[in-house]
């Protein structure tokens, strides 16, 4: 990488080092050479946006006329209802599995372990998050899908 500030030190008067002004000069015209004028890097990136642009707006009207709304609603309600009884199922094993952890918790309890207890109640707490949320699916799917 090129340095930010280019200095040549040469031996001076008296011992000391002092800056090699004409190798500055030299270093700054030799950079200059080699890049593109500042006007041609505006008119190049001023392209690209209005491109860009343009390709964007022809992209956003040709997703605009796709496929008619109601037979995507009506499929996507086919598909949605079709998963009504897989999630009810998965609703029945989830509520099986709080009644088992409520009953280890009891006896976790009973026998004074703590850290099991602590750790059964976050278990049964996860899953009334999942039966919570199964539910509320079921619930959206039966409200926006009517049979």
């Amino acid at each position: 990488m090129a340095d930010l500030w280019p200095t040549t030190l040469v031996e001076g008067q008296g011992g000391q080092s002092t800056i090699d002004k004409q190798a500055i000069d030299r270093q700054a015209i030799e950079r200059q050479e080699g890049t593109i004028p500042m006007k041609f890097q505006h008119v190049i990136a001023a392209s690209t946006i209005v491109l860009v642009g343009a390709l964007g707006t022809a992209g956003v009207a040709g997703a605009q006329t796709a496929s008619p709304q109601g037979a995507r609603k009506a499929a996507a309600c086919a598909k949605a209802t079709a998963r009504v009884p897989q999630i009810q199922a998965r609703i029945q094993k989830v509520e099986a599995r709080i009644a088992l952890l409520q009953t280890k918790l009891t006896t976790a309890q009973t026998n004074h372990r703590a850290e099991q207890a602590k750790l059964l109640q976050h278990r049964i707490d996860a899953n009334n998050t999942l039966l919570t949320h199964l539910n509320t699916s079921v619930s959206e799917i039966t409200t926006r899908c009517p049979a």
